[in-house]
Order: C-alpha cells, then sequence, then structure tokens
C-alpha cells in the first residue's frame, strides 16, 4: 500500500455545521480535519462571505456543530448530501455544493485564465448610488446576503466583504459612508 493510499484510508475528516441559534437552523455545512482550527478561521477570517454572516447573526447566535466523521474518499459526497438536507445553498451560507481539491498546478492554471478583466466576476467601477445601496440593503435592511450582493452587482462575494469593511478603495475613499456606516461595522 503506497503512503497515499495510507492516508486516503486513515484520514478522517468532520461534517460540520453551522447553526443560528435563534432559529435552529443550520446556516452553512463545512468540512475539516481539525474543527477547533476551522471555528477560529470562520471567526478571524474578515473578507471571508461566511465570516461576515456569522458576525451580521452574532457571534453568541451561533454555533458549531459536528454533523458526522467520514473517509477522506467520502467528504465530498458527504459534504453535498448535508448542504442538500439543510438547504444551506439556497437558504443558508454555502455558495457552492462541496469543496473539492483542486491540484497547485490546476490552481495556478485557473489563477491564470480568470485575473483581472478576464474574472466574469471583475468590477471596479460602483457608482456612489450603487456604493450607498450596498450599505443600505446589508446593514440597514438586514436583508440581503453577502452572496446575493455579489450576484446583484455581478462581483464575488470577496469584493462585497471588502466595500462593507471599507477595505475596498471605492468604499475607502467615501468619507460620506465611512461617516454614515462606521458605526454599525
Amino acid at each position: 500500500m503506497t503512503k497515499s493510499e495510507i492516508t486516503k484510508n486513515t484520514i478522517k475528516l468532520t461534517i460540520y455545521g453551522i447553526k443560528d441559534k435563534r432559529t435552529d437552523e443550520i446556516k452553512y455545512i463545512g468540512q475539516t480535519s481539525n474543527l477547533t482550527n476551522r471555528k477560529y478561521k470562520h471567526l478571524h477570517e474578515h473578507n471571508r462571505p461566511v465570516t461576515q454572516e456569522i458576525y451580521r447573526t452574532g457571534v453568541d447566535n451561533i454555533e458549531f456543530v459536528e454533523l458526522d466523521v467520514v473517509g477522506f474518499d467520502e467528504v465530498a459526497e458527504a459534504e453535498k448530501r448535508y448542504i442538500k438536507k439543510y438547504d444551506t445553498k439556497k437558504n443558508g451560507w454555502n455558495q457552492n455544493d462541496t469543496y473539492k481539491p483542486i491540484s497547485i498546478e490546476g490552481r495556478r492554471k485557473i489563477s491564470k485564465l480568470k485575473k483581472g478583466r478576464n474574472n466574469p466576476m471583475f468590477k471596479v467601477d460602483f457608482s456612489q448610488e450603487e456604493l450607498k445601496e450596498m450599505f443600505e440593503l446589508y446593514y440597514n435592511n438586514q436583508k440581503e446576503t453577502i452572496k446575493k450582493l455579489s450576484e446583484k452587482y455581478n462581483c464575488s462575494p470577496a469584493t462585497i466583504c471588502n466595500i462593507l469593511n471599507f477595505k475596498h478603495f471605492l468604499s475607502r475613499d467615501n468619507d460620506q459612508l465611512l461617516e454614515e456606516y462606521s458605526d454599525v461595522i
């Protein structure tokens, strides 16, 4: 048996959910080899849409729950099954059906093909009205998720997160938005 086969046969991964304790609904499904480390990352990677949704919901209002422990070869199907069961792609925070590991070479090719204006989610020229509307929809109305805003404005969820956290150059240089929304961030 090769080292790769041994690793695939012995590694166990956790399928976990992030539950909104107020509604008792699972809002996100993920997979990890270390749930403690994954919790930390979800709470500290502020440019990630899931982290944004956690803070919007309130850290005290969420709970990480272990749903299943599966082998390496089963993890993608198990994650997909739980996303479907809890409907977290449509009514939660999952953006994809599952995470499928991609080789380093594959990542390089994808990155090269989708850089800058070749990226279908590329857009940096938001009007002042669009920026104000984003803030209104996200902070005041509490209706729109990061995912829905990214679809509406044809940009990546990370771009929306950066705008809402004043890390994007358009929102960072907008004194009016900064003054109006800095107390809710």
